[in-house]
C-alpha cells in the first residue's frame, strides 16, 4: 500500500475518533477490516 493511502487512513481514523464518540478500539477494528478488504481486492 502506498504511503499516501496510509496517511489518508490515519486522517480518517483521527476524524472518526474526534468527531464521534466511537471507542478507539472499535474505530481501529473498522479501519483494519477496511484495509484488509482493500488489500484482498488488490490481490484477487
Amino acid at each position: 500500500m502506498s504511503k499516501s493511502y496510509f496517511a489518508t487512513v490515519v486522517l480518517a481514523y483521527r476524524n472518526l475518533t474526534s468527531q464521534y464518540t466511537i471507542p478507539r478500539k472499535i474505530a481501529l477494528a473498522i479501519i483494519i477490516s477496511e484495509m484488509a478488504n482493500i488489500f484482498l481486492s488488490i490481490i484477487i
